[in-house]
């Protein structure tokens, strides 16, 4: 960040301190900081850090074991989605009048619209030294291109004028993004470890986000004229992913951990009362999704790299 953008920067805090006595109570401090970025639940709205499971599982299913690079490429991917968050939410505020937590802090402390922005990007700015850190430590070209790749894609979802969010494809933003996160964390030390498997796993990845995403649509607007179709393509999408890695298990014999788990998460989604999807949202354990499935195709990562 330049000298001018440290002081505007600055003078903010300084002046957010002197207004409210944050200095004198530094648990409301964090609480309005987790609520800006978006890094605890606000309403119906969900925490952003949970994207960071994808990043983690394919440091264990590649096999990653740089440490340092781990915790530095983590604390990137970490920044960017609190800058997500918060910069989301901002033009979420501004355009549409949504109540979410960074407008909640910014009428709350009485901030400028202008110093709520320049708060939301603070994030993004902080993970530019540590993309430098990284080209040091020689992390793929593959793994950095994703990253930038990930940027570019949040500011063309969320900014107006562009805003791929009010627009068709929206839909397929979050499934990409969960795969985009998992091959950047797989190749981080390179793409030597570019197996048929870790392809096969980031599709695995794309059904079960496409779910969430479904069922995200639902619960935000259950009674519109599209949730007849929501609901058809929820119990077809389970069917799909079953027949293709029942297919693809002749050659990937793993994959049949995929069909099984497939079945459960249809098993559950004819029992699950889809008027109580919030509730549903936030119990990530819930057979629905499965997340087992996953945490043994970490379990075989690691095992391959340990043997």
């Amino acid at each position: 960040m330049t000298v001018r953008s440290i002081a505007v920067a600055r003078g903010v805090v300084q002046s957010w301190v002197a207004r409210r006595g944050i200095a004198a109570n530094w648990r409301l401090l964090g609480q309005d900081m987790a609520d800006y970025y978006r890094l605890r639940r606000f309403d119906t709205l969900v925490p952003g850090y949970r994207a960071l499971l994808y990043t983690v599982l394919g440091y264990a299913a590649a096999g990653q074991i740089d440490l340092k690079l781990i915790m530095v490429n983590t604390l990137v991917i970490g920044l960017l989605f609190m800058f997500f968050g918060a910069y989301d939410n901002y033009w979420d505020w501004r355009l549409l009048g949504e109540q979410n937590g960074t407008r909640a802090v910014i009428e709350r402390r009485g901030l400028s619209q202008r110093a709520g922005l320049f708060l939301a990007c603070v994030p993004y700015g902080l993970t530019l030294p540590l993309m430098g850190q990284l080209r040091v430590w020689r992390v793929s070209w593959i793994s950095e291109a994703i990253v930038w790749l990930l940027a570019a894609l949040g500011f063309a979802y969320m900014t107006p004028g562009i805003r791929l969010k009010s627009r068709r494809l929206s839909f397929f933003m979050a499934p990409a993004w969960a795969c985009l996160l998992f091959l950047q964390a797989a190749f981080l030390s390179g793409t030597e470890r570019c197996h048929p498997m870790i392809l096969a796993l980031s599709g695995a990845i794309f059904a079960l986000q496409c779910q969430a995403e479904l069922l995200h649509r639902l619960d935000d607007g259950g009674a519109t004229a599209a949730a007849p179709a929501l609901r058809a393509w929820l119990y077809r999408l389970p069917w799909i992913v079953l027949g293709v890695s029942l297919a693809a298990a002749w050659w990937m014999p793993l994959l049949l951990n995929t069909a099984v788990w497939w079945l459960v998460r249809l098993w559950a989604l004819r029992r699950v009362d889809l008027s109580r999807l919030s509730t549903l949202r936030r119990q990530v354990w819930h057979p629905v999704w499965s997340l087992y499935e996953f945490g043994i195709y970490a379990a075989a990562g690691i095992m391959h790299r340990l043997i």
